[in-house]
This record gives structure tokens, sequence and C-alpha cells, in this order.
């Protein structure tokens, strides 16, 4: 079990239980939207994730990721959020 994982069994355990947490981005996790106990993903990472595991290029695994992941939409699913901040040191 990773660190992050712990540590939302620790805090949100009903988060856990109840809700889909996919373990092969968990190093893409940034937090948890409390409002609506969901967890919150980094969009980026998450393609480097599938890039990686999946062999595949950019474009491949961000079609994958926006059908599969973003595309599905249900009470308590994850959330993905597109950081400006890893835009812009992307870019310079």
């Amino acid at each position: 079990m990773s660190d992050i994982r712990e540590c939302l069994q620790d805090r949100f355990s009903d988060l856990v239980d109840a809700n889909f947490i996919a373990e092969v981005f968990d190093r893409a996790i940034i937090g948890v939207e409390t409002s609506n106990l969901r967890v919150m993903y980094d969009s980026d990472i998450c393609i480097e994730i599938l890039m990686e595991n999946d062999d595949c290029t950019y474009e491949e695994a961000e079609d994958d990721f926006y059908y599969n992941y973003v595309g599905s939409f249900w009470d308590g699913c994850p959330g993905y959020i597109c950081s400006l901040n890893s835009k812009e040191e992307k870019n310079g």
C-alpha cells in the first residue's frame, strides 16, 4: 500500500471504502475535495503514468485518459485537475 493510500485510509476511510480510487494513479493524487469527498488527481501525471505503463505515445495516453477516465462519471468518481503550474514549468 502506498503512503498516499495509507494517508487516505487514515483520514478519509469512508471515501476509500465507498469510492473508486485507481491504485495505478496513486502518485497522481493531489488531494481530496472535501465538499463531495472525492479524490482529485493531476491529469498530466495520470497521462504520464499511462504512457509509462502502456508504452504508448502522449497522444495515445491522452485519448485513453480522457475517454476511459475523465469521460466516465458517477457519484463519488474521482476528479481530475489540469495544473497550471505544471504547464508553466513544462513550457518554461
